[in-house]
């Protein structure tokens, strides 16, 4: 079983770019965020109103099927892997968008594990998309991450910076909590 490590936080931190950026220096795989994949493909459609981009009644699909582009990726027989979200953010988006978290989603995310989540940090500027919500939304999520993060006794390090500044950091608090995967990170230097 490969150490799993998640890219956390709310839109617009730079999850995606920085999990790509990770997994390229440790020679290995990541995982996708279903979600994005959810809208995009409703907005394909033509649905614009963000009421309609997500509704309540998808929240378990979506899981689901988060969880499974997770355990595609986990089953790759690398060393490491990189996961662009999880089910922790699942359940802390339903509490924020409509209020409450469904049972099944509770028992999902009490059933995953991770070995360490990298909390990206708001430093960023703010990259508006069809997909997200805004700048105050991105910082009530981020302070209901790092709450989760801290309340659940989950392994975490802030990350901060941009560009390859944000990637050093990241990759310092990897090696310092996992010295182990120094040897993959000269490896594919």
């Amino acid at each position: 079983m490969p150490i799993k490590i998640v890219l956390f936080g709310p839109e617009s931190t730079g999850k995606s770019t920085l999990a790509n950026e990770l997994a390229e220096a440790f020679g290995t795989t990541w995982s996708t965020e279903y979600l994005r994949k959810f809208v995009d493909e409703k907005i394909e459609r033509g649905i614009e109103d963000t009421a309609e981009l997500v509704r309540e009644s998808e929240v378990i699909k979506i899981a689901r099927e988060q969880i499974k582009a997770e355990e595609e990726t986990v089953n790759s027989n690398e060393q490491v892997v990189f996961l662009d979200t999880c089910i922790h953010t699942n359940l802390i988006y339903a509490k924020h968008y409509f209020g409450h978290v469904p049972k099944a989603l509770q028992e999902m995310a009490k059933k995953a594990r991770y070995d360490f989540f990298l909390l990206c940090d708001t430093d960023l500027p703010w990259q508006a998309d069809p997909q997200r919500d805004s700048e105050q939304a991105q910082h009530a999520l981020f302070k209901s991450m790092e709450k989760y993060l801290k309340d659940n006794q989950l392994p975490f390090c802030l990350v901060q910076g941009s560009g390859k500044v944000r990637k050093y950091n990241a990759i310092k608090h990897i090696i310092e909590y996992f010295p182990i995967l120094l040897q993959l990170l000269n490896k594919n230097a």
